[in-house]
């Protein structure tokens, strides 16, 4: 091989070379980066915009502990409605379900012939649809519609009275909190030691999924003269995938110490038992996946950029 040909095939062999470091190279980059990315471009849903962090309770749900105003000033929550139970009397409701619950304005309610019967659990259910239809011109201004039952089984099919209806018209996301709350004032009458107990046993989102909490029902109960009220606060898990509930299910029970009381007593209508469950919306934010990317795009390279 003259000095010529020889001085052309190194150069070829040179630059083959170059080729092949650069490729590894690249090759390299991209599987790094796709190993880095792969976690990284997983969209972590946050639920609040304050520290609204809770332990996980099942698959669904965070809890937010037992202080209401903490609760909601973490989690910037907005008021969408309350399901009221309480000691109704012989010309009233027992139960009523509005944006104040049984108070003024409620849009719908229940009676119980007989009142809250002591010892007698009853089943209780609650079904929301964000995609309810709501009549012009309101629809514009979003919302969703709450309804309550309440039955007498454990297979929630013997239903008592009729379903209470509630329409909520606002500013809304999606309905993906919670409170339960219990009070029992220590009143005479009904004796003191009386308790009234409320829990959730059973929650689906909009997966589709129901979970059966029984196992670990979230239970709170208020006693008269002891523990006044009871109270518990729950978020969505959006870790998931979750973005609102679609119905949740549990019980209510009172126990009256005075076992000859009648909870038709005139004298004590709306006195001091009964239970409510609050439903809020706290905004939920899920980082899109593109911005994810850009944001690791402008890193890595920013990095290598530094290095050079």
């Amino acid at each position: 091989m003259n000095q010529k040909k020889y001085l052309l095939w190194e150069k070829n062999m040179i630059n083959t070379s170059k080729i092949k470091l650069l490729a590894l190279a690249v090759g390299t980059t991209l599987s790094t980066f796709s190993v880095m990315s792969a976690p990284a471009l997983a969209a972590v849903a946050t639920i609040g915009s304050g520290n609204c962090n809770g332990a996980s309770i099942g698959s669904y749900l965070l809890n937010q502990g037992i202080q209401e105003d903490t609760f909601k000033t973490n989690c910037s929550t907005t008021d969408i409605g309350i399901v009221q139970g309480r000691t109704g009397g012989a010309s009233t409701y027992e139960i009523g379900i509005g944006l104040n619950g049984a108070q003024a304005g409620l849009t719908d309610q229940l009676d119980l012939p007989s009142g809250w019967v002591d010892e007698t659990t009853y089943y209780w259910k609650l079904v929301w649809d964000t995609n309810d239809p709501v009549p012009f011109p309101e629809d514009s201004l979003g919302g969703g519609t709450a309804q309550f039952y309440l039955y007498s089984d454990t297979g929630y099919s013997t239903q008592i009275g009729s379903v209470l209806d509630y329409s909520f018209i606002g500013n809304l996301d999606t309905f993906n909190a919670l409170g339960l709350v219990v009070r029992a004032d220590d009143l005479t009458g009904y004796g003191t030691g009386t308790t009234m107990n409320l829990t959730l046993n059973e929650v689906k989102t909009n997966l589709g999924i129901l979970e059966d909490l029984d196992t670990n029902a979230l239970s709170i109960t208020a006693t008269s003269g002891t523990t006044r009220y009871d109270k518990q606060f729950l978020t969505i898990n959006p870790s998931g995938g979750n973005t609102e509930f679609t119905e949740l299910r549990g019980t209510v029970k009172v126990d009256y110490v005075n076992n000859s009381f009648n909870p038709l007593t005139p004298s004590l209508q709306s006195a001091g038992i009964g239970f409510e469950i609050k439903l809020f919306d706290p905004p939920v934010t899920t980082p899109e996946p593109g911005v994810m990317l850009g944001l690791l795009g402008v890193g890595m390279f920013g990095s290598r950029l530094k290095k050079r």
